[in-house]
C-alpha cells in the first residue's frame, strides 16, 4: 500500500475555544477533523474536566504542509495570548 506524507496539526486548548476553532478551520477549507476531550496539566494550570469550563479539547487535522504551517501560525498568533493552548505539527504518512 503506497503512503503519502502529510502533516498532523494538533491543537489542545480549553473548551471555550472549541466552536470558534472549528469555524476557523472550516473557513480555511478544512472539511475533516477529529475532536475529543482531553485532560492534563500545563503552564496555565490543571484541566481536570470536572466542569464544562475546566475541560480541554484536542482537535486534529490531517493536511498538507502548507496548510498546516498556515493554520499553526494563525492559531498561535490569534489565540495563544488569551487562551490556554498548545498547537503543533507532526510528520505522518497515510495511505494514498
Amino acid at each position: 500500500m503506497p503512503l503519502v506524507k502529510k502533516k498532523l496539526l494538533t491543537i489542545v486548548t480549553e473548551s471555550a475555544l472549541q466552536t470558534t476553532l472549528i469555524k476557523e478551520l472550516k473557513r480555511h477549507s478544512v472539511t475533516e477533523y477529529t475532536q475529543m476531550e482531553s485532560y492534563g496539566e500545563g503552564a496555565k494550570g490543571v484541566r481536570t474536566g470536572d466542569w464544562d469550563q475546566n475541560r480541554n479539547v484536542t482537535i486534529q487535522v490531517i493536511c498538507s504542509e502548507e496548510l498546516g504551517e498556515y493554520l499553526l501560525n494563525l492559531v498561535h498568533t490569534t489565540y495563544c495570548e488569551d487562551y490556554a493552548l498548545i498547537a503543533y505539527l507532526s510528520d505522518i504518512e497515510v495511505p494514498s
